[in-house]
């Protein structure tokens, strides 16, 4: 019964997925809940989540995100050991980095 539920659910959630890539709103998140889901319970899904985490981790490797987020946050006014704002701990202001010197 419980497997039953499981394919229901993610089921539902996997078909809302794929009906948002034509609509409007985050349809490939939505498919990767729909198949995280459904992979608590059939191997099927699980290998299908493990081949699009793969596909993502590869398409994020090969764009240059990590470069392009290391050069925004680190590389302000030329001071390399600014904190990036995601970094700071809760509860904590975020640092300021220090004036850019003119010389």
């Amino acid at each position: 019964m419980k497997k039953f539920f499981i394919a229901l659910i993610g089921g539902t959630v996997l078909l809302v997925g794929v009906a948002l890539l034509v609509l409007p709103g985050p349809g490939l998140p939505i498919i990767a809940a729909g198949l995280a889901i459904l992979a608590t319970e059939f191997f099927w899904a699980k290998r299908a989540l493990r081949r699009a985490k793969g596909a993502f981790a590869k398409v994020r490797r090969k764009s240059g995100l990590k470069d392009w987020l290391n050069r925004r946050w680190f590389a302000r006014a030329g001071n390399k050991r600014a904190v990036p704002l995601h970094s700071a701990p809760l509860g904590h202001p975020i640092p300021k980095p220090p004036p850019a010197s003119t010389q």
